[in-house]
């Protein structure tokens, strides 16, 4: 009895420790990943048009292979339909050396649906503990959290949608 408890107790210690490490490691990127501006734009080509959701980021961080981005966007069609757009990705590695900067643009085509409008917005930098992803930083348009968006609106949009990041290199 005397032992178990010792082991319980060593266990109890190395499991909070372990909390400690990663909740240092989610402050760190917190401070070193920064969410810089947030636009949205319809670009209309000659048989189409798309609502583009651009993310501006900054970074300190030169690998930022353990980093997710997760998206949710809510869009209201002309007859007041709200539908939602739901995209996860890690941001992987890159080429050449990172000056730091970039962009992440969330690409929702009109279709057959008219007059689109973007009406709601949940973004959020974050990593992975397992099968849960933890986020660290976010940013958010008419909702207080992503559960919040993902809650409140759940038809799923029908067309295929695109995210993307872009990322400015040094080539030397």
């Amino acid at each position: 009895m005397k032992y178990t408890m010792i082991w319980i107790m060593l266990f109890v210690s190395c499991v909070m420790a372990m909390g400690e490490v990663s909740k240092n490691r989610l402050k760190d990127l917190r401070r070193l990943v920064k969410i810089d501006s947030v636009r949205t734009s319809t670009d209309k080509h000659k048989n189409s048009k798309t609502e583009v959701l651009e993310f501006e980021f900054s970074s300190e961080v030169e690998g930022l292979d353990e980093v997710v981005v997760r998206v949710a966007v809510e869009v209201t069609d002309k007859t007041k339909k709200t539908y939602l757009v739901e995209k996860t990705r890690s941001s992987g590695n890159f080429p050449g050396t990172y000056i730091g900067e970039g962009s992440w643009d969330l690409t929702i085509p009109q279709g057959n649906l008219e007059r689109l409008k973007i009406t709601g917005y949940a973004f959020e930098y974050g990593v992975m503990d397992g099968n849960k992803f933890v986020p660290f930083r976010g940013e958010y348009d008419d909702v207080k959290t992503y559960q919040e968006l993902t809650s409140r609106t759940t038809t799923p949009f029908p067309a295929e949608t695109q995210l993307s990041r872009t990322i400015w290199v040094d080539p030397r």
